[in-house]
């Protein structure tokens, strides 16, 4: 395989080469380990278990080679692996979507610009292959990443929290004037109009699905005819007025999504509520429950509903055509 070439910020001896599945993967899981350990979160940690039990599938490496657009880069130095990128591509709408993950570089070998050259040689793989937006994730409080990111024409987007359910608190009984009942469809235009606001139009293509198969027109009864995965959702009114909507969509990860649909002045109390009425109903799953949600929004009744923040990220965006 051969090696690539680019200028390089300070000298080096290593070199950057495409990532080799056949044989990089368990070398990269460790890299990815070593570098998040502090950060990682459990569905890290999944996937750094899958990339393991991967490299060591030699039917999967066969297949994988030639069949997956698995993608990414690789520095080498002193005879190991130092550094790594991820890319992935994502389409929406014909729109062609690279996102760049697992920058990572070995403690020893920082501040040498081997993390630079990795996003560099990203941003050219994606752009040569007609990218019309290319994305990034970095810890909020990572300010250095945030910094070589932007100095490299990522631009800030959005910041989300990510939320995972711990054990379940004690419930309080609910004010009489709130009700949580299964979600009437008259809610479904109300309920539209918060998640578009919750969950912006420009990051919907990584993990999200139609939000239209919660409503109540014809894509929602496709998916219940053709797709048969159990969908439930939920209502918190307070004095009559809707104040949130919760959704849950059966899925055969071990960690499965709520996706939150709130009024711009939701009671903190209805929210609470409602989480807690989901949670208690959907212990058969047995299945952990996590929430993606805008930065700063509904972080006390949230954790009051016996979930715990696990990270902020901010979202970065960089052209795609140039």
């Amino acid at each position: 395989m051969s090696t690539i070439s680019l200028p390089l910020p300070t000298a080096q001896s290593g070199h950057i080469r495409p990532l080799n599945i056949m044989r990089d993967l368990s070398n990269v899981a460790d890299l990815v380990e070593l570098c998040f350990q502090k950060t990682m979160d459990p569905e890290g940690q999944r996937y750094v278990q899958k990339m393991r039990h991967a490299s060591r599938d030699n039917r999967f490496l066969r297949w994988a080679s030639t069949s997956m657009p698995l993608s990414g880069y690789v520095w080498e130095e002193d005879k190991r692996i130092v550094g790594n990128i991820s890319l992935a591509l994502f389409t929406k709408n014909k729109e062609r979507i690279f996102l760049i993950s697992n920058v990572a570089v070995h403690p020893d070998y920082r501040r040498r610009g081997i993390a630079q050259t990795l996003i560099q040689m990203g941003l050219k793989h994606a752009r040569q292959r007609r990218s019309d937006s290319i994305w990034l994730q970095a810890d909020d409080n990572n300010l250095g990443a945030i910094k070589l990111y932007a100095d490299l024409g990522f631009q800030p987007r959005v910041r989300r929290n990510s939320w995972s359910a711990d054990a379940m608190p004690q419930v309080n009984q609910v004010p009489a004037s709130i009700t949580i009942s299964q979600r009437p469809t008259r809610f479904w235009s109300q309920q539209y109009q918060w998640l578009q606001r919750a969950y912006p139009d420009e990051i919907t293509w990584y993990r999200m699905p139609d939000w239209h198969i919660f409503g109540n027109g014809i894509r929602y009864w496709l998916h219940h005819i053709f797709v048969e995965s159990d969908v439930r959702q939920w209502a918190a009114q307070k004095d009559g007025r809707l104040q949130a909507v919760v959704s849950w969509m059966q899925t055969y990860t071990r960690l499965t999504p709520l996706w939150l649909a709130t009024a711009p002045d939701t009671d903190a109390n209805a929210l609470t509520a409602l989480l807690l009425h989901a949670r208690k109903h959907l212990i058969s799953q047995r299945r952990g429950l996590y929430i993606d949600y805008p930065a700063g929004e509904m972080n006390a009744a949230i954790t009051a509903a016996g979930f715990t923040r696990r990270r902020t990220l901010l979202w970065m965006r960089a052209d795609g055509k140039r």
